[in-house]
């Protein structure tokens, strides 16, 4: 398993409890694609993300991106509708991350500094995926809160519960973004 891997786990467990029975967040099944890119120096590297990094949601070339899902499922009720207490999430990311490809000839001062800027983008990009792991549960809380008040809850209304926390929370990952500058205030 890859260093970048076991620390993006390392972080995922700290913040799901460490595998303890903590229903606040819905585990995020995580995975890493990488991109390549090369140069002699960092400044050449940030340029070669700038041109081949992955576009984000608006078509806007990034150095990383995290892109995470929320799934939702439920029973249906015996009265009609669905079971609110049979709600069950599942939140899956997928970051990808530049990575230097081979041969690599920076030296071992700009290599050492290479892979501290790494640590902090990947740490930017799990930002986004927290969002996700801490609100997507707001789903499940909110369909069962509608059905205490309305006595029950069809299928379209949970659906519509559902995609609007979706909706928080890539207004969440946008202002996060702005308020960072795509993380520039982080030191990217």
């Amino acid at each position: 398993m890859r260093a970048l891997e076991v620390v993006a786990l390392s972080i995922v467990l700290a913040l799901s409890g460490g595998g303890t029975k903590r229903q606040h967040v819905c585990p995020v099944e995580l995975s890493f694609t990488n991109y390549p890119v090369s140069g002699a120096t960092l400044q050449e590297v940030r340029a070669a993300m700038r041109a081949h990094g992955p576009r984000d949601e608006s078509g806007d070339r990034r150095f990383a991106t995290a892109e995470w899902r929320v799934h939702w499922s439920w029973k249906p009720a015996a009265t009609g509708g669905i079971d609110p207490e049979s709600v069950q999430l599942r939140c899956t990311a997928t970051i990808r991350m530049p990575e230097l490809a081979w041969p690599k000839v920076l030296d071992g001062l700009e290599e050492a500094r290479w892979a501290e800027y790494r640590q902090r983008l990947l740490q930017h990009e799990m930002n986004h995926v927290r969002h996700a792991e801490r609100l997507a549960p707001e789903i499940r809380g909110r369909i069962q809160a509608w059905a205490r008040h309305a006595g029950s809850v069809s299928a379209e209304r949970a659906q519509s519960i559902a995609r609007g926390v979706v909706r928080e929370m890539r207004a969440l990952d946008r202002a996060y973004d702005r308020r960072t500058r795509h993380g520039r205030t982080e030191g990217l």
